[in-house]
């Protein structure tokens, strides 16, 4: 969909659904104390800076100063998106009514775009995306890096659970999280300080994410974007304020390096794994009105809020402000080589039981068509519904969601289909699609 067409969508979407939504900030009244002023830093963006070094941190997201992930850890985090499926409530593959469930985790910055995202999934009917993904915000305003890893007063873990539970999700369904969060405690001056308890926080939050939900697969990370026009009043100011944005993010790049480099503490495989696979999410800095020369990126003052809240580093509610976020985040999750293997149509999955939110490409019918005999052995009849006519295609696939026969018939009116199929035991799924619905039912082999 063209760009400004996109931004409209957005702009109408926001206004609508902003009562709606859970997780958005009450705006109080005007503050105009934030600092415009402080429009730039002359700090350089992680993916403008090449090869050139920050206090000691080399440029670009990803080794060598690249923008663009290559090599092993690319190929395995492909491959991990290649082998995630559906999973039930108790984590067990279910191709018909299971799901991979995607979550966003953080705090009200976070909050506030992804949820952003979310709606505007709504605006296009989860249009291109895998029927199998479901994709929830769960965030807690007020809470931050270290909330997440407080396993003495798990307070956030105890919301999110609960807020999962009245959605009827559970731990084990959850394989792919993205994240933005930043620490409140961390107000140093000093770069060496700041960066040494931060990362320390980061890989204890890696393990606590893997240790909390059994089945995760994928983190992204994003990191807070820029931060120059703070309120100095605010409480959050000297640990929010740049240049705690850009050292924020800068933790991210040599986190997800660690784990690249097979720092112990991050295995993601292996016979101690500790995490799951870490990588990058959408990269939101830029330094103020300065343009990107990666993709001219900007943050004007006029984007942020203005309240005693927002206090000049939570963006505004229109496509103008935390719209961009989203968009980027959606743009993203569907063009990254490793997420849009799972996010975009899933290895080779079924659809994953009714979703009436979502309009795919077929109507979905799971109970009108009967295998007989079944178990099966080697022939066997697919019963249809009486009124199918024309055009039928016939997918069956495996206990792995990979497709073992496809068959199709012109202009076939009968009131069942003959197989004669050589298959190994097990359990398979029928798939009969004919004039825009599909049908589709299980069956057993045995030998």
């Amino acid at each position: 969909m063209h760009k400004n067409l996109l931004v409209l969508i957005l702009s109408i979407y926001f206004v609508s659904l902003k009562a709606q939504t859970e997780d958005w900030e009450i705006i109080v009244d005007a503050d105009p104390s934030i600092n415009c002023d402080q429009d730039s830093t002359g700090l350089i963006p992680l993916t403008d800076m090449g090869n050139t070094y920050y206090n000691g941190v080399q440029g670009g997201l990803y080794k060598g100063g690249m923008n663009v992930l290559n090599g092993p850890h690319k190929k395995k985090g492909i491959t991990i998106s290649k082998n995630m499926k559906p999973l039930d409530t108790l984590g067990n593959i279910d191709y018909m009514g299971g799901e991979v469930l995607f979550l966003g985790l953080g705090a009200s910055i976070a909050s506030n775009l992804f949820n952003a995202y979310v709606d505007t999934l709504k605006a296009y009917d989860n249009a291109g995306m895998s029927a199998c993904v479901t994709v929830k915000g769960m965030f807690t305003a007020g809470k931050d890096l270290d909330d997440m890893i407080d396993t003495i007063y798990p307070e956030f873990w105890n919301t999110l659970k609960g807020r999962m539970a009245l959605k009827e999700d559970t731990y084990a369904q959850v394989q792919v999280l993205w994240i933005l969060q930043q620490s409140d405690s961390d107000t140093s001056s000093d770069f060496t300080t700041y960066y040494n308890s931060v990362m320390s926080k980061y890989i204890t939050l890696m393990q606590v994410l893997k240790d909390s939900f059994p089945n995760l697969k994928q983190v992204y990370l994003s990191g807070i974007h820029y931060t120059g026009y703070m309120d100095p009043e605010h409480k959050r100011y000297d640990a929010y304020s740049e240049p705690k944005g850009y050292w924020a993010n800068l933790v991210i790049k040599q986190l997800i390096q660690k784990q690249i480099s097979g720092d112990p503490a991050l295995a993601f495989e292996g016979p101690n794994i500790k995490s799951a696979w870490i990588g990058w999410g959408p990269y939101f800095w830029a330094d103020g009105i300065n343009p990107r020369t990666y993709d001219g990126l900007t943050w004007l003052c006029d984007q942020f809020r203005t309240d005693s809240t927002g206090a000049g580093f939570h963006l505004i509610d229109s496509s103008y402000g935390f719209g961009i976020e989203a968009s980027m985040v959606k743009t993203f999750m569907e063009t990254n080589p490793v997420s849009k293997i799972w996010y975009n149509y899933g290895p080779l999955w079924t659809d994953c039981g009714v979703d009436t939110t979502r309009i795919s490409q077929y109507q979905k019918i799971n109970d009108q068509i009967r295998i007989y005999p079944n178990p099966v052995q080697n022939e066997f009849t697919i019963l249809l519904p009486e009124l199918i006519s024309g055009q039928i295609i016939i997918n069956i696939y495996n206990e792995l969601g990979i497709r073992v026969h496809q068959q199709t018939y012109e202009d076939y009116y009968a009131p069942g289909i003959d197989l004669d199929l050589r298959l190994p035991a097990g359990m398979f799924i029928t798939e009969v699609i004919c004039d825009q619905v599909k049908y589709r039912t299980k069956f057993t082999v045995i030998n």
